[in-house]
């Protein structure tokens, strides 16, 4: 068991020793204005910081397999707070909306980091349901839901962002009977909309709101 625990121990400090060359590196070619290569260590990293996350998580999962004796602590609970989900009720125009704020972006479906994925789902989903449980909320007979990824206009791959190939068919499952009976298009619109916005950072709104609303969301999107 401890050297299993040890094997991790010293994996995960690799991927933070490897972490931390990159950040030199993205340092060095910020101030040398090398765009190319900027791009393609931050590429790295992100593809890297996955992985410790995967890591991380595994760690945790064994020990707490291993030694029961330990305080328990729910892996949810822990991926929520490392996520940092928000779900918040959000007034428009004499109804009410829902917003699910993510401070990252959506991975794509060709990512092929499946624990990220599959912490993100449970994250939304554990958030969601917390919400609609506290407040009493029920599922839309006829849902509309908008994804919104906000980007900064000087970032280099605004120009080549793709909606519809981003993982948004996770989060809709992991509101299936709270917020949505179902994701099936006899039930659920939906929207995808990018927004490059000054003061953002990369994040993920998801707006939820009776489809009968569409057309004041779609315009209070619009006006950000």
């Amino acid at each position: 068991m401890l050297n299993s625990i040890y094997d991790h121990s010293v994996h995960i400090t690799e991927l933070s020793q490897k972490q931390l060359e990159y950040s030199k590196q993205l340092i060095r070619y910020c101030y040398e204005c090398d765009c190319t290569k900027l791009m393609s260590t931050a590429e790295k990293a992100l593809c890297l910081s996955s992985e410790s996350f995967s890591a991380c998580r595994e760690l945790l999962l064994f020990i707490y397999s291993a030694v029961p004796t330990l305080p328990h602590a729910e892996i949810e609970d822990i991926q929520n707070k490392v996520l940092n989900v928000s779900v918040e009720t959000f007034a428009l125009s004499g109804f009410n909306a829902y917003r699910i704020a993510l401070p990252f972006l959506l991975p794509n479906k060709r990512r092929k980091s499946t624990d990220f994925k599959n912490a993100i789902t449970v994250a939304v989903s554990d958030a969601v349901r917390r919400f609609c449980l506290e407040n009493g909320v029920k599922p839309f007979d006829r849902a509309s839901v908008f994804f919104v990824s906000y980007y900064r206009p000087e970032s280099s791959f605004v120009s080549i962002v793709d909606n519809d190939n981003k993982e948004s068919s996770m989060i809709q499952n992991a509101m299936i009977g709270s917020f949505l009976r179902d994701d099936q298009a006899t039930v659920c619109d939906t929207y995808y909309c990018s927004k490059v916005v000054r003061d953002s950072y990369p994040k993920t709104e998801i707006y939820v709101v009776g489809s009968e609303h569409d057309v004041e969301v779609l315009s209070f999107i619009k006006a950000i």
